[in-house]
């Protein structure tokens, strides 16, 4: 299939979003953190922007690291296959 990105402000971490909610790799409390401070359409086009004069608001910037905890170990290209890293 090659890369599946043909538009890199919905389809990296906006989707990843969504995709991981609706899947139960994240919890109800951080899905809903991350959408009332509007923190998928603050990060879009991340990758252009300088963090240093324009970072994250405070509040993005905690809930995406918690995001960032949370799916940390996920493999994102087969998360229904299986685990080899042991129960922890």
């Amino acid at each position: 299939m090659g890369n599946a990105v043909t538009n890199w402000d919905y389809d990296t971490l906006p989707a990843y979003i969504e995709m991981g909610y609706w899947r139960g790799l994240y919890d109800s409390t951080t899905y809903e953190k991350m959408h009332n401070n509007l923190c998928p359409q603050e990060y879009e086009s991340i990758e252009f922007r300088n963090m240093r004069t324009d970072p994250l608001s405070k509040p993005c910037k905690e809930v995406l690291d918690r995001f960032d905890e949370l799916t940390d170990l996920i493999n994102i290209y087969d998360i229904y296959g299986k685990c080899y890293m042991g129960p922890s």
